[in-house]
């Protein structure tokens, strides 16, 4: 994945795939909250790219798992190549699914942290806009 972001436009590029773009353009802010929303935006394609992977390493699991049943239930269908290699790739799903999951964790905490530094950029702008002026009198 990659981001680019063109100056003279200000807009802001996220491609998640050769054929995918996605764009938008951002108001004038302040850089560390572009930076911010960047992150975050980030963040959450990949998240949402590794919750796809999960749920196709689990219907792949699951269908590998029939195989094993097959296997368990009737071991005289299935010859003792063919049991192997039915276990063997259910193995190998399953800690793949592992893999998946972590990585789906991985970076769903990541933009849960990136919303949160956003969150707190713009709750300090919006403190700073906000505060009491003195008057030039006193």
């Amino acid at each position: 994945m990659a981001v680019a972001q063109t100056r003279a436009t200000d807009s802001l590029a996220i491609h998640t795939h050769p054929s995918d773009l996605t764009m938008f353009t951002l108001s004038a802010g302040k850089e560390d909250q572009r930076q911010a929303l960047r992150s975050l935006l980030v963040a959450q394609l990949a998240s949402e790219r590794a919750r796809r992977t999960r749920e196709g390493f689990l219907f792949v699991l699951a269908s590998a798992g029939i195989a094993v049943w097959v296997a368990a239930t009737w071991p005289l269908v299935l010859n003792d190549a063919l049991r192997t290699v039915a276990l063997y790739a259910w193995g190998l799903l399953f800690v793949a699914t592992l893999f998946a999951v972590f990585f789906e964790w991985f970076w769903h905490r990541r933009s849960k942290q990136a919303l949160d530094a956003l969150r707190s950029t713009a709750s300090s702008d919006t403190a700073q806009q906000c505060s009491p002026r003195k008057a030039s009198g006193e």
